[in-house]
């Protein structure tokens, strides 16, 4: 039987492709770089302004089709 230790020794983690591309598409259109998280099949971004993340919101349909992206985008005002 195998440790919880030597099994997560062997794991590496890297983030999905859709989180870079969308990190990079956020800084170059709005100049800003959000905190990106993800849980199962929800992509959660932080945004520290209310008008930046209703601007957001209002292009969500637009930046899934854009840059392929499946998962469910959230927007967090932290």
């Amino acid at each position: 039987m195998d440790s919880i230790q030597n099994v997560l020794k062997d794991y590496s983690y890297q983030k999905p492709d859709s989180m870079q591309v969308l990190k990079e598409y956020i800084l170059k259109t709005y100049k800003f770089e959000p905190k990106l998280s993800i849980n199962r099949s929800n992509i959660v971004i932080q945004v520290k302004s209310a008008s930046l993340a209703s601007n957001l919101r209002l292009n969500l349909p637009n930046i899934k089709s854009e840059l392929n992206i499946t998962e469910k985008l959230t927007i967090l005002i932290v």
